[in-house]
């Protein structure tokens, strides 16, 4: 995920890296932090320290915001008109753990289907936004990009981390990794079709596939938005209340 750093107030160590995930807990169950990303792309944003009860496979699941004991569950399709606040998760999270997870700014979020820049959403499958629809919209939000939406770095490489690694120079569309984030896929010369990003380095200029490079990668690098959208809440997210 973005290189987040802390710009609010905060009593004790910041956290190294907002998507890493623990069994052991760092921080108070609900603290609050303001960040901002240090490559530009997704400007700032708010994040709450809780506890996940589910397993999270992915970038951008959509949650049910902490309950009164810290902990997040899954959005669940099936309960229309919930009026709960939702968060979203930074990254893979084994059940059970501890980690960070954003209420405000612009958010990746898993998406059953893309939506087009600019119009509401609503709930997909469990735990994935989608189209709108009755009792199931959530408000606070606007889609910036739709899945189709992609980051094009330049002059890419072979990494000498190993066969599944790829560099982006700094000084490309966003400055390194600016806008990347794990889950998204990636083609481009001597990349293997339909390659995902594992991990990005702290400072956005090494990335790791899924998929071994089929030989020298260079030439323009192509990271998509698929089965992700990228959403603007400045306020916080909230499914639906009641509409009859």
């Amino acid at each position: 995920m973005p290189g987040f750093a802390g710009i609010s107030p905060y009593a004790g160590a910041w956290p190294e890296n907002i998507a890493l995930a623990t069994l052991d807990q760092k921080h108070p169950l609900g603290t609050r932090l303001t960040a901002i990303d240090t490559q530009g792309f997704f400007g700032s944003g708010e994040f709450v320290y809780a506890k996940t009860v589910p397993a999270i496979v992915q970038t951008g699941r959509v949650l049910i915001a902490p309950d009164y004991d810290g902990t997040v569950t899954d959005m669940l399709v099936a309960t229309a008109n919930s009026g709960f606040p939702l968060c979203v998760g930074m990254g893979p999270m084994a059940a059970n753990s501890f980690g960070w997870f954003q209420i405000m700014g612009l958010m990746v979020m898993q998406a059953q289907a893309s939506v087009a820049a600019g119009v509401a959403l609503g709930m997909g499958a469990n735990g994935q936004v989608g189209a709108n629809t009755a009792g199931k919209q959530i408000l606070g939000g606007r889609v910036s990009q739709p899945s189709t939406f992609a980051i094009t770095k330049a002059t890419g490489s072979r990494s000498q981390m190993g066969p599944k690694a790829i560099s982006v120079p700094e000084g490309n569309v966003g400055g390194g990794g600016g806008g990347l984030v794990v889950g998204l896929t990636v083609s481009g010369t001597g990349i293997a079709g339909g390659s995902k990003v594992t991990q990005i380095d702290t400072n956005g200029t090494t990335i790791n596939l899924d998929t071994a490079t089929t030989g020298p990668v260079s030439g323009n690098i192509v990271f998509t938005y698929t089965g992700f959208i990228i959403v603007n809440a400045p306020a916080g997210l909230i499914a639906q209340g009641a509409i009859t």
